[in-house]
């Protein structure tokens, strides 16, 4: 049988296998192959990162809608009070009046919603109590006439504001006076994944406070917007922080710091749309178009909460 690795005809022997430059132009070949294929992919796995982290914060907000659709009884421990924490129902050591608690099992409290803060691409839920609708209608008609306000025409901020809605809450001593205060309950506690932020559509970091919740006069879940957050030395409230201290029952610890100060001049809140950009943040594989999350004006359930396509020209506001 014949063998090329023997020899030819003539005798001479025949070489075998690929020269030098034909292995070096398959390695470069491949190289550029392999580094293409690699690209794609990086760039694709970037690509469903951000979609997962559009989607981890709309899914975050249309959260708030199902708390507030299921929303129970306040069943917080037989120590604390929800009696609405503003200047007109606390001194600087206790809680006044009908303001002390009543005792285990007879609490006028009512979860009406939640509280939501954007800041710092930080998103915060707490729980929103305040007094028994059907108490507040009584106490206004226990007054003169003159100063009673007609809670069947007034705005739902003004109704919520009547009940001392907040999210803070008063523990009391055995004498029913206020001790301490502290975080009613901190729903939900998350950041944007993967590096993403959270902007406006200006692209600069959003900074917003969200109430949802059941209008006390009509059941309606109702939707407003402040656009800003409650800041302590210039930097916006951190409520985890909050809910693992205890703090005094003083009036500026609980509205100039931690209570949802807006409720005291309810005009602060407005029902309108709210625009949310979500950028890639520190990385820079992904480079497409922002998209556009919007919690729609008067938004009453999770289907308030869409998020905008990418190449919709019209309602995609984000660069």
């Amino acid at each position: 049988m014949y063998n090329r690795s023997m020899g030819n005809k003539d005798g001479k022997s025949v070489a075998s296998g690929f020269t030098i430059i034909e292995v070096m132009l398959v390695l470069a070949i491949t190289g550029f192959l392999f580094a293409g294929m690699m690209s794609g992919m990086s760039a694709s796995l970037a690509r469903q990162r951000y979609k997962d982290a559009v989607q981890d914060v709309a899914d975050g907000f249309r959260r708030m809608y199902s708390f507030v659709v299921d929303t129970q009884v306040y069943t917080r421990d037989s120590d604390s009070a929800c009696y609405g924490l503003t200047s007109a129902s606390i001194e600087s050591v206790g809680l006044t009046g009908n303001n002390k608690n009543t005792g285990r099992g007879r609490s006028d409290c009512v979860v009406y919603g939640l509280v939501a803060t954007i800041a710092n691409s930080h998103i915060e839920m707490t729980e929103l109590i305040g007094k028994d609708f059907d108490v507040v209608r009584k106490e206004e008609e226990s007054k003169p006439e003159d100063e009673r306000i007609n809670i069947d025409v007034a705005k739902e901020m003004t109704i919520l504001k009547m009940t001392g809605a907040n999210n803070i809450v008063a523990f009391s001593d055995s004498n029913g006076n206020c001790s301490s205060i502290g975080l009613v309950n901190l729903i939900e506690d998350f950041d944007s994944r993967w590096g993403t932020h959270i902007l406006d559509t200006d692209g600069e970091e959003l900074e917003a406070t969200i109430i949802v919740f059941r209008s006390p006069r009509s059941g309606a879940i109702r939707t407003y917007i402040m656009d800003e957050v409650i800041k302590i030395a210039e930097e916006p409230i951190n409520y985890s922080h909050f809910s693992n201290e205890t703090h005094a029952c003083t009036e500026s610890a609980i509205i100039d710091a931690y209570g949802v100060n807006a409720l005291i001049n309810a005009d602060s809140f407005t029902e309108k749309e709210l625009n949310i950009c979500v950028d890639s943040g520190d990385s820079t594989a992904y480079m497409g178009r922002r998209r556009m999350i919007q919690i729609v004006k008067g938004a009453h359930s999770s289907s308030g909460v869409t998020m905008v396509d990418f190449d919709d020209e019209e309602k995609n506001k984000c660069n």
